[in-house]
């Protein structure tokens, strides 16, 4: 059964506590995985908890074995905090996945999105921030095949990847796996936050 924690008051919004290996998908929408704890805020999804993420996930510090957040980031209204909560909750050895829209895809510009992601903000050499919280293992390039149709009419010889950079609506989606750093260089308390 689903729990409401949109009225709850901040501090008593923490649940599951004393667990440990948790597996979390956070902002799950209508796509959780099997076996896996749903946080979202809408309703009617098979979200576990209902909650605003963007006053912080309802769980303890380090009770996070394996964490989904599929096309959820670019909705936060603060996405380095959120990444700090994130690391905040994730075990030492946690897995991390992260669906994100590409930047020159369509999907990424919808009005509830507050960000956009070109695949540079997660090469750790190009971005200090990302490399703070968490290790990219792997970065996954989801090409548009009608897109990649259209860039080949004019470059049929070109790497997926230049194409990517030429051309809008080649590049879909970012899968990201990275695992948590062990320590950040930068303050992540949660200070006025859940």
């Amino acid at each position: 059964m689903s729990k409401n924690l949109l009225f709850q008051p901040c501090l008593t919004r923490r649940v599951l506590k004393g667990q440990k290996d948790l597996k979390v998908d956070l902002g799950c929408g209508m796509f959780k995985p099997e076996g896996f704890i749903g946080f979202d805020c809408a309703e009617g999804t098979p979200a576990d908890y209902f909650c605003d993420l963007n006053e912080g996930i309802p769980l303890e510090d380090n009770c996070v074995a394996v964490m989904y957040c599929s096309h959820f980031l670019e909705h936060t209204k603060d996405w380095l905090w959120f990444l700090s909560e994130m690391h905040r909750v994730c075990q030492k050895d946690a897995q991390v996945t992260i669906h994100i829209p590409h930047l020159h895809s369509d999907d990424a510009f919808s009005s509830e999105h507050t960000t956009w992601f070109p695949i540079r903000m997660f090469q750790t050499e190009h971005h200090q921030w990302f490399k703070n919280y968490f290790t990219v293992q792997n970065i996954e390039t989801v090409y548009d095949e009608k897109g990649l149709a259209v860039a080949r009419k004019y470059l049929p010889n070109a790497p997926n990847e230049d194409l990517a950079l030429l051309f809008w609506n080649v590049t879909k989606e970012l899968i990201v796996t990275c695992t948590p750093n062990d320590t950040t260089t930068e303050d992540s308390s949660n200070a006025g936050k859940c």
